[in-house]
């Protein structure tokens, strides 16, 4: 039988070992922040990012760690470039400043996608902002902006009768 206090000593162990991991790359990304800041690179490289989601997602076994692997590294980069920010931010760098400012954006009629439920301060901003909107309760998933099939993240399951009844009257 196995013994669920080793199995959870080995995750603890795992997780200090990532934790130190964690912050051996922040040290990494500050130096990639100062190497920036004195060559004035912009801080995000989606080519680069790209290329490293591909090769790290490779490493996967299956696809529930594929998955995972992906979503991690987003967020890590994501993290990442945070930090670069702050430290160029820090150090009087400008990141962009090529942007052309407009009096007015067209708002009528144009599809809105808001983070959250009715009520919440994104669906409010969202009303308050477009005179003109149409509520869409289809959920995205991919990255891609495409859909599976209408079915929302917490609804992938393989029970359809469960689906049918508490999933599909969102769409």
């Amino acid at each position: 039988m196995l013994d669920l206090g080793k199995i959870r000593d080995e995750i603890d162990a795992t997780d200090d070992e990532i934790v130190r991991l964690f912050q051996h790359r922040m040290a990494l990304t500050a130096e990639v922040a100062q190497y920036k800041i004195e060559t004035g690179k912009a801080v995000f490289d989606a080519e680069r990012e790209r290329q490293k989601l591909e090769k790290l997602t490779g490493e996967g076994t299956n696809a529930f760690n594929i998955k995972g692997i992906q979503e991690l590294f987003q967020q890590i980069m994501s993290i990442s470039r945070k930090r670069q920010y702050q430290l160029l931010t820090e150090n009087g760098g400008e990141e962009m400043t090529d942007y052309t400012q407009v009096d007015h954006l067209p708002t009528h009629g144009k599809r809105v996608v808001f983070q959250g439920v009715e009520g919440a301060y994104s669906f409010g901003a969202m009303k308050e902002f477009f005179d003109d909107y149409k509520l869409s309760r289809r959920y995205l998933e991919r990255g891609d902006g495409g859909d599976y099939e209408g079915r929302s993240r917490l609804c992938r399951a393989s029970d359809r009768e469960l689906h049918s009844r508490h999933c599909i009257r969102y769409l």
